[in-house]
């Protein structure tokens, strides 16, 4: 049986007039009115009529989802940050569309095309490698929006980020404390957020240990990507060959994760008697059944909840805050020397 507005009405006690509104976003309601009314419409499962509430207020109810291809959505990290927005979403009534933020051809951005075309309300962008012109034009547009693992909350743009760095020294400290001295960061794509600010807690804490950097594009290593099986390939060779040859390994991201520990164990190494992984991943559970490797988790499904909340505070005009940083979190797991 649907739940409708005299339903929360008769549960908070409150006319269905101070009901809608409070639901909407009034500010002639009092905050306190507000959460109670809220608390009861999620405790009664009370879900708006998107169609119905657009017609009145003009909006369209549709939060775009922004990111440079769709394919991303195969990625863990992606999938789990969709999914965060897609439940953060559920119990408001409306919906979502996706769309790229790839330039097409000469042409704008499909997500910039379809906010002219008045189809949106407002956007979260997941693109790691987007630039503040985008936001930018977007802002300038009127929109509300919000940016997932950008660097950009300097610029003033609403901005939901994970802190690495934290983690990434907690892992090297204890790959450090097993006795490993050589630790090699496999490591693509090195202009984006996530990876740059791996890098950064890298450096960091292998120049406080006094430890040499093994990483791709360092140090006499050609391959600055590690994007693909040849490029790991290619980079193990040198790195092994070279006179660090590393016994433990700090993964930035969810495919260099699953293939490292595959090409080393076709190379007759054992893992982990013989070489250390730790891999940075939102797929935390599946990987850790699969490997026996440490793991630096990534909070992807809490920056989409996150990012949501602060999109939709912002369209009620409620909040004042434009960062919200979280903390990925480092788990020995199976690691053993």
């Amino acid at each position: 049986m649907r739940v409708n507005l005299s339903d929360v009405s008769e549960q908070t006690g409150l006319s269905i007039s101070t009901v809608s509104k409070a639901l909407h976003g009034s500010p002639l309601v009092a905050v306190e009115t507000r959460e109670r009314v809220e608390q009861a419409a999620q405790k009664l499962r009370y879900r708006r009529n998107a169609l119905a509430s657009g017609l009145v207020s003009g909006r369209t109810n549709t939060i775009g989802v922004g990111m440079y291809d769709m394919s991303y959505l195969a990625f863990p990290y992606f999938g789990a940050i969709v999914s965060g927005i897609s439940e953060g979403t559920r119990r408001t009534g409306m919906g979502l569309m996706f769309a790229s933020s790839r330039p097409e051809g000469s042409s704008e951005a499909e997500c910039v095309r379809i906010v002219r075309e008045g189809r949106l309300d407002a956007m979260i962008i997941i693109d790691q490698v987007v630039t503040e012109m985008e936001p930018e034009a977007l802002f300038g547009m009127g929109l509300e929006l919000v940016l997932i693992d950008q660097p950009l909350s300097d610029k003033g743009f609403p901005v939901v980020r994970t802190d690495y760095k934290s983690a990434t020294h907690q892992a090297i400290s204890h790959l450090s404390q097993m006795g490993h001295k050589h630790i090699a960061l496999m490591v693509d794509a090195t202009h984006i957020y996530s990876t740059a600010n791996i890098v950064a807690g890298y450096r960091q804490v292998m120049a406080e240990l006094g430890l040499p950097e093994l990483m791709p594009g360092q140090h006499g290593l050609s391959e600055a990507w590690t994007n693909s099986r040849s490029k790991i390939t290619k980079v193990l060779d040198e790195l092994e060959n070279g006179p660090n040859s590393p016994t433990a390994f700090l993964c930035a991201g969810d495919w260099i994760t699953l293939v490292l520990p595959e090409i080393l164990r076709m190379r007759g190494r054992r893992i982990p008697e013989e070489a250390s992984v730790v891999g940075v991943s939102s797929a935390e559970t599946r990987l850790a059944e699969m490997l026996p490797i440490g793991l630096i988790r990534v909070p992807a499904y809490e920056m989409g909840m996150q990012a949501c909340k602060l999109l939709l505070n912002n369209l009620k005009g409620r909040t004042a805050t434009q960062e919200v940083v979280l903390a990925a979190t480092f788990k020995p797991g199976g690691l053993t020397r």
